[in-house]
């Protein structure tokens, strides 16, 4: 008899402990957690930071700077007279990709004149317009880009005191430079270029009278914006 009057007051005893019970066991993993297959990590990669060598370079970019055009004495009169010229460049680009850029560009030099063979006039006008290929040597470097650079062009001489005179023609260079990226938008660069060209005063009314092929050595310092 003692035991079931007992077993009532066993019985609420249980249900008051069971929920203590219950907290006091183990969490067991979420159900909706994948097991890890055999030879395989469950760490998930982080993605590196976007280095800023790896930024988007295409697009367009304009620029201008300073110039020194020599010309070397190739021992005709028109090379004899003509001096070292300063001047200026504009340039136009294209990055079509990460090692190739497409560039349009005008120059203009005053070249001083040697006046015991041209007593007439003191100035000489170089001017040109060019287009030009570039390839970049290592499109991946963060702050300094090299490169090598070719193209062709259009030139004339303008001949200060002959009446507007002048000598036109083509020529063709190349050589190279290094631009350095301040930011992602501007860059100075420098470049040393070959220049050959070949000119003559004949015009469509008139046969030309002289030819010369001018042999230039130039070199300039630029400022770089990049859209």
């Amino acid at each position: 008899m003692t035991r079931i009057r007992l077993a009532p007051v066993a019985l609420l005893l249980g249900l008051l402990v069971l929920p203590d019970l219950a907290l006091a066991q183990p969490v067991v993993a979420h159900s909706s957690y994948h097991r890890r297959k055999p030879g395989r990590s469950t760490w998930a990669p982080l993605p590196r930071p976007r280095r800023e060598s790896e930024a988007n370079r295409l697009g367009i970019y304009v620029g201008g700077g300073l110039v020194a055009d020599y010309i070397v004495d190739s021992g005709n009169d028109l090379t004899r007279f003509i001096r070292t010229g300063w001047g200026g460049d504009l340039f136009l680009g294209l990055r079509l990709s990460t090692r190739f850029a497409l560039e349009l560009g005008g120059n203009m030099s005053f070249h001083d004149t040697d006046p015991n063979l041209q007593p007439h006039y003191e100035q000489a006008v170089l001017s040109g317009l060019t287009l030009d290929l570039k390839y970049f040597l290592f499109p991946d470097s963060v702050r300094i880009e090299p490169f090598l650079q070719g193209g062709a062009g259009f030139y004339a001489v303008s001949e200060e005191g002959l009446e507007g005179r002048e000598m036109t023609g083509g020529g063709w260079h190349g050589g190279g430079g290094l631009e350095v990226r301040l930011s992602q938008s501007l860059g100075i660069g420098a470049r040393v270029l070959y220049k050959g060209m070949y000119m003559d005063n004949g015009t469509e009314l008139e046969p030309a009278t002289r030819s010369v092929y001018l042999n230039h050595l130039s070199g300039d310092l630029s400022v770089t914006l990049h859209f």
